[in-house]
């Protein structure tokens, strides 16, 4: 099994509305907001160095629904998002939630196929694994990622639009474990790989 840990970040994509902002679609249905939490091989040593082979790099994708109320999850991170309106402002959470906390309670169901990072060098290095269930968020809280602007002063819309397969496998865990003719529950042998992800999750400064 490969040793991953987290490398850079965690991050956000987002439309202008609620029909866009998702790099990703599930049955040509795009969402308002998709989420990324980036992984590297350990055994690269390096993201920039992991970005430079087919396996180098785990993607970890959840799409945002539209909620009548706000995820109280996310509250240290949209308080903190109107001190980062205007371009290149930076500031610090003190109080940012575990990894757990912000994607979808249910995840035994989800896409995995091989492709590319999404802004440039758009490397062809990346395992991604796309949640179907999703997760929600305050329409409010929504907004105040669309005051965001850019360096032309223009609000941010960053998502990249969604790009052809180009003969790409796309498979698919549906949660359904097959028992063994012992009786015994198989899991899914991403499963597992899975569940070190989550666990070896970590904040790097």
């Amino acid at each position: 099994m490969r040793k991953i840990t987290f490398s850079i970040q965690i991050h956000f994509h987002w439309g202008a509305n609620n029909a866009e902002g998702s790099e990703n679609t599930i049955n040509n249905n795009s969402y308002p907001l998709e989420a990324h939490a980036v992984f590297f091989q350990q055994a690269y040593g390096s993201f920039q160095e992991a970005i430079e082979h087919p396996d180098g790099l785990t993607v970890l994708a959840f799409l945002f629904q539209v909620s009548d109320i706000d995820n109280e999850n996310y509250g240290s991170i949209t308080e903190v998002l109107p001190q980062l309106k205007e371009p290149f402002a930076n500031t610090a959470i003190d109080d940012f939630p575990p990894l757990e906390k912000l994607i979808a309670q249910e995840t035994s169901v989800y896409y995995f196929y091989g492709g590319s990072l999404t802004t440039p060098p758009c490397n062809e290095a990346v395992t991604w694994i796309e949640f179907t269930n999703t997760v929600p968020l305050g329409q409010k809280q929504i907004e105040i990622f669309r005051q965001l602007k850019g360096e032309h002063g223009k609000p941010i819309h960053n998502f990249r639009p969604v790009q052809p397969l180009h003969g790409r496998t796309i498979r698919m865990n549906d949660g359904v474990y097959p028992s063994s003719s012992s009786g015994n529950v198989c899991t899914p042998y991403i499963s597992l790989p899975l569940l070190c992800l989550l666990s070896n999750f970590r904040y790097v400064e």
